[in-house]
């Protein structure tokens, strides 16, 4: 593997490991004035993060070296998966606010709830789509090069 193939996936796994931490830190830090959730914009700037990790681990990276690196990124997307169905439920099931999803508090509707579940639905979509590809290509047969 050449030097900038470990650095792209490197980058990739560093991309992948950053943007749970960023949503996460996104969520806690919502304190809802107004009954706003603005905070649950960062979806949008997680899913160009994710996007950009899958790409340099699909594109740059062929070694099975990196799947032991992958797992806290797999982590990571199923506690963001997790987030979506809760606010979509919360939404659609429940007839709760953002707000009330993640603090308990604030029961009344902010306005951009829906986009709220589409971002957090794009970022979960963007998370396994990539995980699929670059999963599909380190194990397909005979189109990788051989650890070393």
């Amino acid at each position: 593997m050449t030097l900038e193939q470990k650095a792209g996936a490197f980058l990739g796994v560093l991309f992948l490991w950053f943007s749970p931490f960023l949503s996460f830190y996104a969520i806690t830090s919502v304190n809802c004035t107004g009954g706003e959730a603005f905070g649950l914009y960062a979806a949008l700037p997680c899913s160009i993060v994710t996007a950009l990790g899958w790409l340099l681990v699909f594109k740059i990276n062929r070694s099975k070296m990196i799947l032991p690196f992958l797992v806290p990124a797999f982590l990571g997307g199923i506690w963001q998966s997790w987030f979506f169905i809760k606010l979509a439920k919360g939404h659609f099931v429940d007839g709760v606010s953002a707000c009330f999803v993640i603090t308990g508090y604030h029961p009344e509707h902010d306005a951009s709830i829906v986009t709220y579940i589409l971002l957090w639905g794009v970022l979960s979509v963007v998370f396994w789509l990539g995980g699929y590809l670059a999963l599909r290509t380190l194990f397909k047969k005979g189109d990788h090069e051989i650890d070393e």
